[in-house]
């Protein structure tokens, strides 16, 4: 279709990652469960260790969650590994369609981020 004299010309938006993944896992952060269209990416691989941008090495976190985890790379780094090690558990799990093992994982994991997330921004207040 000719664009006639005067017409602006409508950009499309180019799909990033991040879309990507809020296709696949919905728009919802991956450690808490919270809803929100504000994710933020996290490279489960750090980009510091040559970790990509891509969908198998990225994770959707709210901001607060997303402080609260590298928070933890710092004071305690065994959690941090240990919590982006639930983020591929989870990931795989709802990729592969292992519907008991998803559950199991919202109804144990989400309540007890979303707790540790909370009580890091109650610290952080102060």
């Amino acid at each position: 279709m000719k664009q006639k004299k005067g017409q602006k010309k409508k950009k499309r938006k180019k799909q990033t990652i991040k879309d990507d993944l809020k296709i696949l896992y919905g728009c919802r952060d991956m450690l808490t469960g919270l809803k929100s269209k504000a994710l933020n990416f996290h490279h489960i691989v750090k980009r510091l260790d040559d970790g990509k941008r891509t969908i198998e090495n990225g994770a959707l976190l709210e901001q607060d969650c997303h402080d609260w985890l590298h928070y933890f790379e710092i004071i305690d780094p065994d959690i941090y590994k240990l919590v982006n090690e639930c983020l591929v558990f989870y990931k795989n799990c709802l990729d592969l369609g292992y519907l008991e093992l998803v559950e199991q994982y919202e109804t144990d994991i989400f309540p007890v981020a979303q707790n540790s997330v909370n009580e890091y921004i109650s610290r952080r207040k102060k």
